[in-house]
């Protein structure tokens, strides 16, 4: 299969496909990423975040984690951007590209009908959070301020205009770990995360379409946090990030040889 990666400058994205890319190797692979969050009218604080998020990535390669443009050297094409998929020109981009599939790796805009149609496997998104109770914007960051147990990512069909409501492939929860910061904690998500990509691409390499369920319920649809929300968060005692939380995942994946295992 022709696959599009579509993915953001940040070191979450650049983590998980690391994980995916080798073991995607025997189908086409093209790699996109989406542009920086949009700063106007956005909290000065997640702005900030952002901007800390994509400046991780410099402390790629970190054992067998590499960046963006080393991923990209591995499908044998350019890294490539795909800033708005609903434009003219990001229309015409994917037309002329058309892909088999659409693989969605914490890509920041939203995808419209007229590309929805474009891919004919269809587009799956991974999203870190356990749908359809926790929707939107950074559901780990929610879940500890509540006082929650349990995390986990859920791969769902993007099907319409709508965010986080497509069927769903898959979900795969994990402990949340309050001795970690909220970075690491996120970073652990995609391993079983992206285990569930790879089972779908086999089934859709084999059957046309992954298995999936319809979501049954409203759920609850989180915003990107306001200035106010990372002053709460801070109070109560958690980090966002560590300056070490890059090397101690590469660390654990080292040390438990998890590096491309199926």
């Amino acid at each position: 299969m022709k696959i599009l990666l579509l993915g953001h400058q940040e070191i979450y994205s650049a983590l998980a496909l690391n994980l995916l890319m080798d073991r995607l190797a025997g189908h086409e692979l093209c790699l996109w990423l989406s542009g920086p969050l949009k700063e106007q009218g956005s909290a000065p604080s997640l702005v900030q975040f952002d901007r800390h998020e994509a400046a991780m990535c410099e402390q790629l390669p970190c054992g067998p984690f590499v960046g963006f443009e080393a991923l990209a050297e591995k499908t044998g094409k350019a890294l490539g951007s795909l800033l708005d998929p609903n434009s003219s020109a990001g229309l015409a981009a994917l037309e002329a590209l058309q892909p088999d599939l659409i693989l969605s790796v914490r890509y920041r805009k939203i995808i419209k009908n007229q590309a929805i149609a474009i891919p004919r496997y269809g587009i799956l998104n991974i999203h870190s959070g356990l749908l359809p109770e926790n929707r939107g914007a950074m559901a780990t960051f929610y879940a500890m301020l509540r006082g929650g147990k349990t995390i986990g990512s859920t791969l769902h069909y993007i099907v319409d205009e709508s965010i986080d409501t497509g069927p769903i492939v898959g979900l795969a929860p994990i402990p949340l770990n309050y001795h970690w910061s909220y970075s690491l904690n996120v970073m652990h998500l995609y391993r079983p995360g992206c285990e569930m990509i790879i089972q779908a691409v086999n089934d859709i390499d084999q059957y046309g379409r992954a298995p999936s369920q319809l979501q049954q319920g409203a759920g609850h649809y989180h915003n990107f946090p306001m200035d106010e929300d990372f002053v709460a968060f801070s109070k109560a005692g958690f980090r966002l990030h560590d300056r070490d939380d890059v090397q101690r995942f590469t660390e654990h994946y080292v040390q438990n040889n998890l590096i491309g295992s199926g």
